[in-house]
């Protein structure tokens, strides 16, 4: 059994890899392009204030729409998925206090991203019910949080896996 759980996350540590490649040149690359050369709402660790939001929704061409809402956030969704599966079995495998840290930020990380992407495409297609500002800045709040949550988790796995080299 232990072979086969070191398989499964080789496989996802794998697909996780592949993805974030893609997902790093469509959005560092391709959606700037289509976009004013601004970078997107989801790749700035503290978020995007109100009025560069409003100005990157301006900027952002139909194309980039329709790039971010059938491609993009398709592939990030699997993304998602996939990181915070393999989090979640690496947790498992750790088990104490590590591996709930890293359990619970996983879960966190994915709810947060989850989020941001469904309002990120919310605005993208149908624009901000209330202000844009207003919606820019609570897509701000759950891209922070992701941030913050992934970096938790991966420090905690990174201690873990300190930890028990410092054992051997």
């Amino acid at each position: 059994m232990p072979s086969a759980l070191n398989a499964l996350l080789w496989a996802l540590a794998a697909l996780a890899a592949a993805l974030y490649g893609a997902l790093a040149y469509g959005s560092f690359v391709t959606m700037p392009s289509l976009a004013g050369g601004i970078l997107g709402f989801d790749m700035r660790p503290f978020g995007m204030s109100g009025a560069r939001g409003g100005i990157y929704l301006s900027a952002m061409t139909e194309a980039g729409r329709d790039y971010y809402v059938n491609w993009l956030k398709p592939v990030d969704t699997v993304f998602i998925g996939t990181l915070t599966t393999l989090l979640l079995l690496l947790a498992f495998k750790l088990r104490r206090w590590r591996g709930w840290l890293i359990a619970v930020s996983a879960s966190a990380y994915a709810a947060f991203d989850l989020l941001e992407n469904l309002l990120v495409s919310s605005l993208i297609t149908h624009g901000a019910k209330s202000s844009t500002s207003d919606f820019v800045q609570t897509i701000a709040m759950f891209t922070t949080g992701k941030f913050l949550s992934l970096a938790i988790a991966l420090i905690a796995l990174k201690l873990a896996w300190r930890s028990a080299h410092a054992q051997r």
